[in-house]
């Protein structure tokens, strides 16, 4: 076979020429498909990272679904609205004006006329609780103090043109607040109390402010539940808004409890047998009953 080949060196030369291209044909394909086994790996684990990142739908929306999705949307945005209007209207009553009076531009009344109305209507609001003797009737036991100034405990201010809005707001819930009194069976108003806070963003909630009030009344106990019950369900739309934060109830008068002692003493005194003794007229004991509420003030647009 050599001795072949030396003869015919040029069908030697053809087999090496075709032995040398079959190996650089397999080394050629042996290395790409190595590269091209090696730039799936890469991309199926670029691919798994992508797919763990990515929420997949667990199946297409279809026309029907889009259709009521949108038909959902439009009646939660119809609710929204509703809702704002509702309390919208709830929050009327507190944002009006004493009527008769003149709005400018400004949205406010000028100060000489509010203050001439505020104070007639404040002096009108006095006299409800004195006529009712709710003012001035009760003196304490202990300390011989009876109610004397008329207006400075129950929380009216003196009119300005910066607090005009803030002051109109608090009549109609001082109105209210008398209003409830007049109607359950309270003995004294004590204080009708406004308190500021020195962080504004606390009298703040997501649709608007909130306005603080205290009271403090003298009422006997069998009323205290009619009382609260009057502000929490008033007839006034404005008290809608309103919600109490606290409820605080103390004794005054012991007087009930030495009722016995009383009638004891009484029967032994010979000079009340002889004019005729007479049981002594009972009070109903009274306590001091001081709520902490809020009324909400809406600013929707």
């Amino acid at each position: 076979m050599i001795q072949l080949l030396k003869k015919n060196w040029i069908v030697a030369g053809a087999i090496i020429i075709f032995l040398i291209s079959i190996a650089f044909f397999y080394l050629g394909v042996f290395v790409y498909y190595t590269d091209k086994v090696e730039q799936e790996n890469v991309l199926a684990e670029n691919q798994s990272r992508i797919d763990g990142k990515l929420v997949k739908p667990k199946s297409v929306a279809s026309i029907k679904w889009l259709e009521q999705m949108g038909k959902r949307q439009q009646e939660l945005s119809d609710e929204i609205t509703n809702s704002k209007k509702y309390y919208r209207d709830r929050d009327q009553l507190l944002e009006k004006w004493f009527t008769g009076l003149v709005i400018g531009r400004d949205g406010l009344p000028s100060e000489g006329n509010f203050q001439v109305r505020y104070l007639a209507e404040k002096n009108a609001l006095i006299r409800q609780l004195k006529d009712n003797k709710i003012i001035g009737s009760i003196t304490e036991e202990n300390t011989g103090e009876s109610y004397k100034d008329e207006g400075k405990d129950l929380g009216f201010g003196e009119p300005k043109l910066d607090n005009l809005q803030k002051l109109q707001k608090r009549f109609w819930i001082q109105q209210e607040l008398v209003a409830d009194m007049l109607i359950s069976n309270v003995s004294k108003c004590e204080k009708i109390v406004f308190p500021v806070s020195n962080n504004p963003a606390a009298a703040t909630f997501q649709f608007g402010t909130l306005i603080r009030f205290n009271v403090t009344v003298l009422i006997a106990n069998k009323d205290i539940p009619v009382f609260i019950k009057n502000i929490l369900e008033s007839h006034s739309p404005l008290f809608l808004n309103a919600q109490l934060k606290d409820i605080i109830i103390s004794r005054v008068t012991d007087e009930i409890i030495r009722l016995p002692e009383i009638i004891e003493l009484g029967k032994r005194n010979p000079a009340s047998e002889r004019a005729g003794f007479k049981t002594p007229e009972l009070k109903i004991p009274l306590s001091r009953l001081f709520l902490e509420g809020e009324v909400l003030d809406f600013t929707l647009e």
